[in-house]
């Protein structure tokens, strides 16, 4: 259960939401004033995440394969990236926007942290958390990982735009501060990768004592029988 909270608040809650939901705001914040402009940017970024999660879906997830390791890499990228994001953010509103270079760093520190989020936090969660649950239970623990997930996102929604017109750049600190104990609670992560399901439930403390409920056995055992039934059944009215 721990498991499954965090990484649904991971995937909402990691900075993501600002510019999902927020970009005009953020680029506003940053000297990118003009309407064509940030289409254009906005444009260029669901343009160059579609290429990366192909290139990572394809390449780098399958020869990496850890989950761990991936979700390690990914908080660690978008902690370093927010926290120079921020420190661009705050010069430029330092220097009222006069330096176009800062705002051009902090627009080039978006996109890598996207690059970041895209490898550990886009598709990966949905694999590792199916791989953790055990048969059994694993509805009623995709339905909590979800729901998280639309609790989470209803913070970005109310409060994400007060809080940018609120204190604009200082916002940022509060989801550097996030990700540093996002980064500290992947340590208490367990890995599955190469693990048989039966094995990741013995990692995870269940035992394998009943192997047909952890990995779906009686379930294919009871539909046998039915289906014997039925066919005897319906041999017994053919007759």
């Amino acid at each position: 259960m721990w498991i499954i909270i965090w990484i649904g608040i991971f995937m909402q809650l990691s900075g993501n939401g600002l510019v999902s939901y927020y970009l005009g705001k953020v680029l506003t914040s940053i000297g990118y004033t003009s309407t064509k402009e940030q289409l254009i940017i906005n444009a260029g970024l669901m343009i160059y995440n579609f290429g990366v999660c192909i290139i990572q879906s394809f390449w780098i997830v399958p020869w990496v394969k850890k989950r761990v390791i991936l979700t390690k890499t990914s908080v660690a990228g978008m902690l370093f990236s927010f926290i120079i994001w921020t420190i661009l953010s705050a010069r430029a509103s330092i220097n009222n926007f006069q330096d176009k270079g800062l705002g051009k760093g902090v627009l080039a520190f978006i996109f890598i942290y996207y690059f970041f989020y895209n490898l550990g936090l886009n598709g990966l969660p949905f694999t590792y958390v199916t791989e953790i649950l055990p048969y059994t239970t694993r509805a009623k623990g995709l339905s909590i990982f979800v729901m998280v997930q639309f609790i989470v996102m209803i913070y970005n929604g109310f409060v994400n735009p007060i809080a940018l017109d609120a204190i604009d750049w200082k916002y940022y600190i509060v989801f550097v501060c996030i990700l540093t104990v996002e980064l500290c609670v992947t340590f208490t992560f367990i890995e599955t990768s190469g693990r048989t399901l039966e094995e990741v439930a013995e990692v995870f403390g269940d035992g394998i004592q009943d192997l047909g409920a952890v990995s779906g056995i009686n379930a294919l055992a009871e539909a046998k029988k039915l289906n014997t039934k039925l066919s005897q059944n319906s041999d017994i009215e053919h007759i």
